[in-house]
Protein backbone atom coordinates (compact mmCIF):
# COMPACT_ATOMS: atom_id res chain seq x y z
CA UNK A 1 0.00 0.00 0.00
CA UNK A 2 2.53 2.59 1.07
CA UNK A 3 4.90 1.97 -2.31
CA UNK A 4 1.57 2.76 -3.94
CA UNK A 5 1.30 5.92 -2.18
CA UNK A 6 4.73 6.68 -3.35
CA UNK A 7 4.45 6.45 -6.67
CA UNK A 8 1.31 8.58 -6.59
CA UNK A 9 3.17 11.17 -4.61
CA UNK A 10 6.13 11.47 -7.13
CA UNK A 11 4.23 10.82 -9.95
CA UNK A 12 1.92 13.78 -8.77
CA UNK A 13 4.89 15.96 -7.69
CA UNK A 14 7.00 15.42 -11.40
CA UNK A 15 3.81 16.70 -12.66
CA UNK A 16 4.17 19.60 -10.86
CA UNK A 17 0.92 19.29 -8.38
CA UNK A 18 1.30 21.07 -5.04
CA UNK A 19 1.34 19.19 -1.87
CA UNK A 20 -1.96 20.43 -0.34
CA UNK A 21 -3.48 18.91 -3.85
CA UNK A 22 -2.12 15.92 -3.73
CA UNK A 23 -2.98 15.86 0.21
CA UNK A 24 -6.35 16.67 -0.76
CA UNK A 25 -6.64 13.27 -3.44
CA UNK A 26 -4.73 11.02 -0.92
CA UNK A 27 -7.44 11.90 1.64
CA UNK A 28 -9.83 10.64 -0.73
CA UNK A 29 -8.58 7.27 -1.35
CA UNK A 30 -6.56 6.80 1.43
CA UNK A 31 -7.06 7.27 5.43
CA UNK A 32 -4.89 10.34 6.60
CA UNK A 33 -2.51 7.86 8.78
CA UNK A 34 -0.91 6.22 5.98
CA UNK A 35 -0.60 8.42 3.78
CA UNK A 36 0.97 11.40 6.57
CA UNK A 37 4.44 10.48 7.23
CA UNK A 38 5.08 9.66 3.51
CA UNK A 39 4.09 12.81 2.22
CA UNK A 40 5.83 14.88 4.64
CA UNK A 41 8.96 13.04 3.53
CA UNK A 42 9.00 15.35 0.14
CA UNK A 43 9.46 19.13 0.37
CA UNK A 44 7.10 22.56 -1.19
CA UNK A 45 8.22 23.07 -4.70
CA UNK A 46 8.86 26.58 -3.51
CA UNK A 47 11.83 25.22 -0.84
CA UNK A 48 13.26 22.42 -3.55
CA UNK A 49 13.63 25.34 -5.78
CA UNK A 50 15.01 27.68 -3.94
CA UNK A 51 17.42 24.93 -2.00
CA UNK A 52 18.06 23.02 -5.44
CA UNK A 53 22.40 24.53 -5.72
CA UNK A 54 23.00 23.22 -2.53
CA UNK A 55 21.36 20.18 -2.87
CA UNK A 56 23.30 19.81 -5.95
CA UNK A 57 26.47 20.37 -4.28
CA UNK A 58 26.29 18.44 -1.60
CA UNK A 59 25.20 15.93 -4.32
CA UNK A 60 28.38 16.57 -6.12
CA UNK A 61 30.76 16.19 -3.08
CA UNK A 62 29.08 12.89 -2.11
CA UNK A 63 29.93 11.80 -5.81
CA UNK A 64 33.52 13.44 -5.14
CA UNK A 65 34.41 11.71 -2.06
CA UNK A 66 32.98 8.38 -3.23
CA UNK A 67 35.28 8.86 -6.58
CA UNK A 68 38.33 10.20 -4.45
CA UNK A 69 38.19 6.90 -2.68
CA UNK A 70 38.47 4.14 -5.28
CA UNK A 71 42.33 4.14 -4.94
CA UNK A 72 41.63 3.75 -1.41
CA UNK A 73 39.21 0.29 -2.12
CA UNK A 74 41.50 -1.15 -4.99
CA UNK A 75 44.74 -0.77 -2.52
CA UNK A 76 43.06 -2.47 0.41
CA UNK A 77 41.81 -5.29 -2.29
CA UNK A 78 45.28 -5.50 -4.34
CA UNK A 79 45.86 -8.97 -2.59
CA UNK A 80 42.35 -10.50 -2.75
CA UNK A 81 40.71 -12.39 -5.00
CA UNK A 82 39.53 -10.08 -8.05
CA UNK A 83 35.58 -11.54 -7.38
CA UNK A 84 35.53 -9.95 -3.76
CA UNK A 85 37.02 -6.62 -5.38
CA UNK A 86 34.66 -6.42 -7.47
CA UNK A 87 31.93 -6.98 -5.14
CA UNK A 88 33.35 -4.26 -2.53
CA UNK A 89 33.75 -1.80 -5.97
CA UNK A 90 30.22 -2.78 -6.92
CA UNK A 91 29.19 -1.95 -3.32
CA UNK A 92 31.24 1.18 -2.56
CA UNK A 93 29.38 3.00 -5.48
CA UNK A 94 26.07 1.65 -5.29
CA UNK A 95 25.83 3.07 -1.48
CA UNK A 96 26.68 6.93 -3.23
CA UNK A 97 24.82 6.32 -5.86
CA UNK A 98 21.27 5.20 -3.96
CA UNK A 99 22.17 8.33 -1.65
CA UNK A 100 22.04 10.64 -4.37
CA UNK A 101 19.31 9.01 -5.94
CA UNK A 102 17.33 9.88 -2.52
CA UNK A 103 18.56 13.57 -2.65
CA UNK A 104 17.59 14.02 -5.87
CA UNK A 105 14.10 13.38 -4.30
CA UNK A 106 14.92 16.20 -1.53
CA UNK A 107 13.36 12.97 0.31
CA UNK A 108 13.57 13.82 3.92
CA UNK A 109 15.06 10.59 5.74
CA UNK A 110 18.34 10.69 3.61
CA UNK A 111 19.39 14.11 4.52
CA UNK A 112 19.92 12.26 7.80
CA UNK A 113 21.62 9.43 7.12
CA UNK A 114 24.37 11.45 5.25
CA UNK A 115 24.47 13.75 8.34
CA UNK A 116 25.01 10.29 10.49
CA UNK A 117 27.22 8.82 8.35
CA UNK A 118 29.53 11.39 8.11
CA UNK A 119 29.72 12.04 11.90
CA UNK A 120 30.54 8.56 12.51
CA UNK A 121 33.19 9.32 10.01
CA UNK A 122 33.87 11.93 11.64
CA UNK A 123 34.19 10.04 15.24
CA UNK A 124 36.32 7.65 13.68
CA UNK A 125 38.66 10.18 12.04
CA UNK A 126 39.30 11.73 16.01
CA UNK A 127 39.38 8.15 17.49
CA UNK A 128 41.72 6.21 15.58
CA UNK A 129 42.89 8.23 12.27
CA UNK A 130 44.20 11.53 14.19
CA UNK A 131 47.68 9.54 14.68
CA UNK A 132 48.23 9.04 11.05
CA UNK A 133 48.37 13.15 11.05
CA UNK A 134 51.08 13.52 13.30
CA UNK A 135 53.81 13.95 10.14
CA UNK A 136 51.86 16.99 8.36
CA UNK A 137 53.79 16.63 5.34
CA UNK A 138 52.50 12.99 4.77
CA UNK A 139 50.31 12.56 1.57
CA UNK A 140 47.94 10.52 3.60
CA UNK A 141 48.03 12.85 6.47
CA UNK A 142 46.85 15.39 3.63
CA UNK A 143 44.09 13.03 2.05
CA UNK A 144 42.31 12.98 6.00
CA UNK A 145 42.76 16.57 6.68
CA UNK A 146 41.11 16.79 3.39
CA UNK A 147 38.40 14.18 4.20
CA UNK A 148 37.90 15.80 7.60
CA UNK A 149 36.94 19.26 5.80
CA UNK A 150 34.73 17.49 3.54
CA UNK A 151 33.18 15.70 6.01
CA UNK A 152 32.72 19.00 8.10
CA UNK A 153 31.01 20.43 5.31
CA UNK A 154 28.38 17.49 4.32
CA UNK A 155 27.80 17.79 8.23
CA UNK A 156 26.59 21.37 8.38
CA UNK A 157 25.20 21.44 4.70
CA UNK A 158 22.65 18.70 5.08
CA UNK A 159 21.94 19.68 8.56
CA UNK A 160 21.50 23.75 6.95
CA UNK A 161 19.19 21.93 4.54
CA UNK A 162 16.86 19.31 6.71
CA UNK A 163 16.27 22.95 8.80
CA UNK A 164 15.38 25.04 6.07
CA UNK A 165 13.71 22.00 3.84
CA UNK A 166 11.71 20.60 6.41
CA UNK A 167 10.73 22.44 9.74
Amino acid sequence: MSKEIVKVIEWKLKTGISKADIEKDLSLKYKWWEYKDIIANYPDADKKEKYKIINYILIFIIWLVALLKIPIILSLTANMNIFVTIIIFAVWLFIPYIIIKELLWFKHTWYYYVLMLNILGLWNFLIGDLQIVQNWLNLYSILFIFDLFISIFLIITSFYLIRKIYK
